[in-house]
């Protein structure tokens, strides 16, 4: 599409960050990005404020996901949200990504873990449907949706501090391991979020029962579960982290 560009070629390990907004979010944007950038993994893309694109995170050929969102390992979003979905500035489309448009788009690329800092989208009842109703059908071989079911706040150290729980946090005199990625963005929220806010983890429960994606790892930090696509996702499930 005209007005993008540098993307990378394939690697074995990279992210992509969307700031959907201009008002908040610079912060949290870079803090994650850094991290990332000093454990050596690759940025496939970093947009912001009308760079970045609904159209990013839709499946061709509505959209462009392949190339953005569903060419990387682990994506950021910071935005405006609610439970039908999450906002950007840009009219690329409509503005507004929701749990329609995400359908099927998500994982069957290369996405292993989608986060969203944005109120509200995986709260438990939109519109009078579920969660697993509404976002359920975007897993199309992702492994973890992380989010919030309250409204989240633009704490400016939320996005570092989820990437240091998710690479390995170095402190003055010792680093502390990796987390799996779940436990790193609910240690995230206890650290750079209101006692009040509540943070979602959602994933696919696959064949025999079996709670895929939770002890996630980033790539080469720990063990990380198969993609799981069509008739072998059997369910969903979710944690609240209060």
């Amino acid at each position: 599409p005209a007005g993008k560009a540098g993307i990378l070629t394939a690697s074995a390990r990279d992210f992509g960050t969307e700031r959907g907004v201009s008002d908040l979010g610079a912060a949290n944007q870079a803090g994650f990005m850094n991290r990332f950038l000093a454990d050596g993994i690759v940025p496939r893309f970093n947009w912001a404020c009308g760079d970045a694109w609904e159209d990013d995170f839709k499946q061709p050929p509505a959209g462009n996901d392949t190339t953005y969102v569903d060419n990387a390992d682990i994506v950021f979003y910071i935005g405006h949200g609610y439970g039908g979905g999450f906002t950007f500035e840009s009219n690329v489309d409509d503005g507004y990504l929701t749990y329609t448009d995400a359908a099927g788009a998500w994982g069957n690329n290369d996405l292993e873990w989608l986060s969203l800092l944005s109120c509200q989208v995986l709260t438990g009842t939109y519109d009078g449907k579920s969660w697993a109703t509404r976002w359920g059908p975007s897993f199309n071989g992702l492994h973890l949706l992380l989010g919030f079911q309250t409204n989240a706040y633009d704490w400016h150290g939320f996005g570092g501090r989820f990437a240091d729980w998710t690479l390995g946090r170095d402190l003055i005199f010792i680093k502390l391991p990796p987390l799996p990625i779940r436990a790193a963005w609910c240690q995230a929220k206890a650290e750079q979020q209101p006692a009040s806010v509540e943070a979602v983890v959602m994933g696919v429960v696959g064949p025999g029962g079996v709670i895929s994606g939770w002890n996630d790892y980033f790539w080469g930090k720990g063990p990380v579960s198969a993609d799981l696509r069509g008739g072998n996702i059997h369910g969903y499930w979710r944690i609240v982290y209060k």
